[in-house]
């Protein structure tokens, strides 16, 4: 046998092959539900089959012998459907794509993975809460789709044609797909046979896998008529599957494509074509919230625009893991190889996880936007939907938690039915505490023994309130520098506790030789919001009361931009070390600090605050300085390199942001003074 191929309709499983076969069908538990000898083809129908989706991977296996041959293949009833609303319907239900591109990447083997690997990258994307992956830019591995087939997750099969290097073809021609000439293999008739085949043998090996929803036509090419011809192909086939080509939807030509295709339009410009009546077909954006480096920061944004509009079926982030090869224990990229003379420098780096499949804080984004549990929470009810597709809550455990300052006083675990796409609301009844730190409500949906889902709020109730803490801190300036901060809820007890420190250093001024008219404020959180906190302490209540007749603060900020073992730093502690209640006494911390950080100037106040990890990144410290600029509080910046570490090519973007009217410097120092002399000025 040569050739096999299957599919289902109804409640059948239709089988053809090439040669007189055994054929029989079993389910999932190998019962055998159906069998006919010595057959070609033939029609199994199987009373109340059980559907194939990716959260409920059910698979039936067909099972053919001849002259002691048996080829097994897996099978799943599906279909694809378009909604009048545009929805992309699986079985029937609107489902929504939560996907990513996966290359084929090792950090040792390069482009091959073994069948370990490959299921360690699906289960891994399945914790992720990703159901769909774009097969970048190639057929994968069968064995990939085998897999995909059993653990569940929706395909887009891309086709093995790429010729994104025509747009550079010539010497000093502005970027762009002129298609219009023959260059392009895909406006040439003589390419036209090889376009086509490179489809048919990517459908004719791929056909029977049910996890495969679209075909598509290859990445960046153009849009000729050798595409077109690929496509009209693709449609005589019948096999229910949606037509994907970018190219064509880039150039505005949706005749024979099921979907509007694009890569990273902004989240505007996907609401603005979901609102646009006269657009004809499903929105999905093939790449989109590129991951390199800090990314994908806005993936979040995109999913609310996903779960607003019915006719917007999803995405796939850019892209699944780095691509770096491990030389010697280190991971290596263009450039770091003797005799490069062309490299991309790290673009290769832009994975959602890193190479080693270790996760990153993008990692973590993306779990959160592709979760399947929203909730909001306002005046003691607890609204849930469930964003599954084909499961109910009652297969799940919702457990929630409220803690107070950071101590759990109440939890509660819920099994209730709430079925796909729908909300309800639970009553939370709130304890009576006051809190100095905050009170929060945190839901984690637990299935299969997993956490799917975690969300948290704040909770209003006892809290000691801010006055107009939050105000100041995003009101603008003159110079237009504006700071915004997620957790204000933080700012009262940490204004109080630099209260406390404050009283101490002032009775012990004397002393110590501090000037308590210059306050340094040195942040080592790695949240970023802590010295920001601090900026506005003048305009704390408990401060002024403590002293009314002093002057008022003038903060420096302390750039640090360095994880370090340096036992001197990690012993330095919080309020605790400072109150002489850890190794070292506060004159000790005092003294450390005048003599070691401090290089000009009367020896400040210091008030310290660590995190369990002493490492700030520059950015934040920059977000401080941010912060003084917008409350009016004069300030110094003492920068501190240590060792020479700069910032990260992941920060140039958020760089530039703080710094718009500055073209980023790779000395990042000398762009940080740039910006002080510019606000000074």
């Amino acid at each position: 046998m040569r050739d096999v191929s299957l599919r289902t309709e109804d409640n059948q499983i239709l089988v053809q092959t090439d040669a007189a076969a055994d054929i029989s069908v079993y389910d999932r538990e190998g019962r055998c539900l159906a069998a006919r000898e010595n057959v070609q083809s033939a029609a199994f129908e199987l009373e109340n089959p059980v559907s194939w989706n990716v959260e409920k991977p059910y698979l039936y296996t067909v099972r053919f012998e001849r002259e002691g041959e048996v080829i097994t293949q897996k099978i799943g009833f599906r279909t694809i459907r378009i909604s009048p609303k545009r929805e992309l319907l699986i079985n029937g239900v609107p489902v929504k794509l939560h996907g990513v591109n996966h290359h084929d990447t090792d950090p040792r083997r390069g482009w091959c993975q073994t069948e370990e690997e490959l299921r360690r990258d699906l289960l891994l994307m399945k914790q992720l809460n990703i159901n769909c992956v774009r097969t970048s830019h190639y057929p994968p591995s069968p064995v990939f789709l085998e897999l995909c087939d059993e653990l569940g997750l929706y395909v887009i099969l891309e086709t093995d044609i790429e010729t994104h290097g025509f747009v550079r073809r010539y010497a000093n021609v502005s970027y762009g797909y002129d298609i219009e000439s023959e260059d392009w293999p895909g406006a040439n008739p003589a390419w036209r046979k090889e376009f086509l085949e490179r489809m048919e043998r990517a459908v004719n090996r791929d056909r029977n896998h049910s996890s495969i929803i679209m075909w598509s036509t290859g990445n960046e090419s153009g849009y000729g008529p050798n595409h077109e011809a690929m496509l009209k192909w693709l449609k005589g086939l019948g096999d229910g599957r949606l037509r994907h080509c970018e190219d064509a939807c880039r150039k505005g030509d949706y005749q024979n494509v099921d979907v509007i295709s694009n890569m990273y339009h902004d989240v505007a410009t996907v609401s603005q074509m979901a609102e646009n009546p006269e657009t004809p077909l499903p929105i999905m954006l093939c790449e989109y919230s590129h991951a390199m480096g800090n990314g994908p920061g806005d993936v979040w944004d995109y999913n609310e625009v996903f779960d607003r509009y019915p006719n917007v079926i999803g995405g796939c982030v850019w892209e699944w893991a780095d691509h770096t090869v491990i030389v010697d224990g280190v991971q290596k990229y263009g450039g770091d190889f003797p005799g490069e003379l062309t490299h991309d420098g790290n673009f290769c780096c832009d994975g959602m996880v890193f190479s080693d499949r270790s996760l990153k804080a993008g990692s973590y984004e993306v779990k959160a936007a592709y979760q399947p549990m929203r909730t909001r929470y306002a005046n003691g009810l607890l609204s849930i939907t469930n964003r599954f597709d084909f499961t109910d809550f009652s297969e799940c455990e919702l457990v929630y938690t409220i803690e107070t300052d950071g101590v759990i006083i109440d939890e509660k675990r819920v099994s209730m039915a709430l079925p796909p796409h729908e909300s309800k609301e639970l009553t939370i009844p709130v304890p009576g505490k006051t809190c100095r730190y905050g009170m929060y409500l945190t839901c984690k949906l637990y299935h299969n023994g997993a956490v799917e889902a975690t969300t948290q709020h704040q909770l209003e109730n006892g809290y000691i309130p801010a006055d107009s803490m939050h105000a100041a801190m995003t009101r603008e300036s003159s110079s237009e520098v504006v700071f915004h901060s997620a957790a204000p809820n933080r700012y009262p007890t940490q204004l109080r506790e630099v209260a406390a420190a404050m009283e101490l250093i002032y009775k012990n001024a004397d002393a110590w030789h501090c000037d308590t008219n210059r306050i340094a404020i040195m942040g080592f959180s790695a949240g970023g919001h802590l010295a920001a906190h601090y900026s506005n302490v003048y305009s704390c209540p408990e401060i002024r009361a403590l002293f009314p007749d002093s002057k008022p603060v003038q903060a420096s900020v302390l750039c640090y931009p360095v994880i370090t073992a340096d036992p001197t730093w990690a012993h330095l502690g919080s309020f605790d070390a400072l109150l002489g209640k850890k190794d070292r006494t506060a004159k000790e911390i005092m003294d450390f600090s005048c003599d070691k950080l401090v290089t000009r100037g009367t020896p400040p106040a210091f008030l310290w605050h660590t995190s369990e990890d002493p490492c700030v990144p520059v950015m934040n410290s920059l977000l401080y300085a941010q912060a003084l600029v917008s409350c009016g509080i004069p300030f110094e910046l003492h920068v501190y390199p240590h060792g020479g570490h700069g910032l990260a090519t992941s920060d140039e973007r958020t760089l530039c942001e703080v710094l718009p009217e500055h073209r980023y410097d790779h000395a990042w120092m000398e762009c940080a003074q740039k910006w002080l002399l510019s606000i000074f000025s």
